[in-house]
């Protein structure tokens, strides 16, 4: 019980490295309580009103003051005071992480409702309504009623008026617009590509209803050869675990994240490293049963044009390697720098895994550029033809991409000594788009070699089922010779060899 205690107070507690890009556990800010502006604009905080200074924010600050002073000077009401601590408790929470504004605004409607009554009560309005159902009855009694106190109808109703345009017309308008607007989200691409990863995907071998035990302290969990992992970042572990049924390597809870003063093998690491290499050696880190610890990864582009820096945060980097400003067109914008395109995330998410010896796009779901980071997606890939000199192309991809993480087959064979070998291939994902993959290598001792991760010759039974895959042959080419080449699923799953000589 003790240790709980204690433990609610971390909530108060200053964050640091990884822990300061969490912005829902942060302080709130001006801006959060009280949107960007007074009202009607004002649709983009927690507590909009028509002047920041009457936000329901500072009504139901208002309202526990009055509260406490009807308990202390009034009459002692337990159950007024059991509400009053609950309010104050929920307030005192939201001052350390703004994510208690979900729980707080129930006390601030609660709050502000005490308030309105109030202030109805005040100017009569009980009093009145009693009087008009003894008195009216036909329209006659009516116009005597109204014009018998007319001053003071006429102030009722201005506070009636000023009660419903403080109180319930800007939070009115906030649900209004958010309902007509829909979930605005990336639901449905999540949903598509981890309900095809279910079911196009190895079962990991484990059983996705059932209660496991925790193993005993010191020892890990003992997986089933079949298991695997999914690879991405830790906002989206809880959606993989219950749309693919998979087991994921990072979650909200904020565990296999990585990263810190440590560089541990996490999610933070893997997408922030600078080579393939460091890549595939954080994977083996976190392995089971001899076997790397994610066969998937998932990428977003969330991931790849917005939080990039905040994952280099957590594993320690400045977020200055990643992002800096420039005017151009007489506008200061950020600019993405090539450490950015560098990383993993960069080479997987942005350049379709382009010359990756181990990792291969399976499926993508439907482009979203009017979703968080797809809208940055044409502006980082034309900044990174303009900056970099690179050719990208200039297009909308798949919000959600799944790539797999394979041995790769070996393609080796006789070349003439320092003579450039190039392999390309074409890509067409599920989505019906086409890109290229492609490998460049320099024949030494008068070989070449290449490992590639994509089978020409379609999936196998009981292993992915993809459906993103090489329009046809590899196409070698060395000086003036060119040949094509297959390569089968099962070279790619194990490693296999296949040879073709280029002289």
């Amino acid at each position: 019980v003790f240790s709980s205690f204690t433990t609610f107070f971390t909530i108060f507690q200053p964050r640091e490295g990884g822990g300061l890009t969490i912005a829902e556990a942060s302080p709130p800010t001006h801006q959060m309580i009280f949107g960007y502006a007074s009202y009607p604009n004002n649709f983009y905080g927690s507590y909009p009103g028509i002047f920041e200074f009457v936000s329901t924010y500072y009504i139901a600050l208002l309202a526990m003051v009055a509260i406490g002073a009807l308990l202390i000077f009034r009459k002692w009401e337990p159950e007024k005071a059991m509400f009053l601590i609950w309010c104050f408790t929920m307030f005192a929470l939201t001052t350390g992480q703004n994510r208690w504004f979900y729980y707080y605004s129930v006390n601030v409607a609660l709050l502000s409702g005490f308030i309105g009554i109030g202030i109805l009560d005040i100017a009569g309005l009980k009093d009145i309504s009693s009087r008009f159902r003894n008195q009216v009855s036909t329209p006659r009694s009516l116009q005597e009623f109204l014009t018998s106190d007319l001053t003071r109808h006429l102030l009722t109703a201005l506070i009636v008026a000023v009660v419903i345009m403080v109180v319930f017309l800007p939070n009115f308008n906030v649900a209004s617009r958010s309902t007509a607007g829909g979930t605005g989200s990336d639901y449905y691409q999540w949903h598509e590509s981890l309900t095809w990863m279910r079911y196009n995907t190895p079962d990991p071998g484990l059983d996705f209803d059932a209660i496991y035990d925790r193993p005993p302290a010191g020892e890990t969990f003992q997986y089933p050869d079949s298991a695997y992992g999914v690879m991405s970042w830790w906002d989206y572990g809880h959606v993989i675990t219950y749309f693919a049924h998979r087991i994921p390597n990072a979650n909200p809870f904020q565990a296999g994240i990585g990263g810190g003063p440590n560089h541990a093998p996490g999610a933070s690491t893997f997408f922030t490293a600078q080579s393939e290499e460091t890549a595939d050696e954080v994977l083996w880190n976190l392995g089971v049963n001899d076997k790397p610890g994610s066969r998937y990864i998932v990428s977003n582009a969330y991931m790849a044009y917005a939080i990039l820096d905040v994952m280099g945060v957590w594993d320690g980097h400045d977020w200055s390697n990643y992002r800096t400003w420039a005017v151009i067109s007489g506008q200061e914008q950020p600019i993405f720098k090539q450490y950015w395109y560098t990383s993993m995330e960069g080479r997987l998410h942005i350049f379709d895994g382009d010359g990756l010896k181990h990792y291969r796009l399976i499926h993508e779901s439907q482009a979203d550029p009017n979703t968080r980071g797809g809208s940055e997606e044409k502006r980082c890939k034309a900044l990174y033809n303009m900056l970099y000199d690179g050719n990208l192309q200039v297009e909308d991809t798949g919000y959600v991409k799944i790539f797999e993480f394979v041995d790769g087959a070996t393609i080796t064979g006789k070349a003439t000594e320092g003579t450039i070998v190039k392999i390309s291939n074409s890509i067409m994902t599920n989505q019906g788009r086409l890109f290229t993959y492609t490998q460049t290598a320099t024949a030494e001792n008068g070989t070449y070699s290449f490992v590639v991760p994509y089978s020409t010759l379609g999936p196998i039974p009981d292993e992915t089922n993809f459906d993103t895959r090489p329009n046809g042959p590899y196409t070698i080419t060395a000086g003036d010779v060119s040949k094509t080449v297959d390569v089968a699923e099962q070279d790619v799953l194990d490693g296999g060899t296949v040879n073709v000589d280029m002289v």
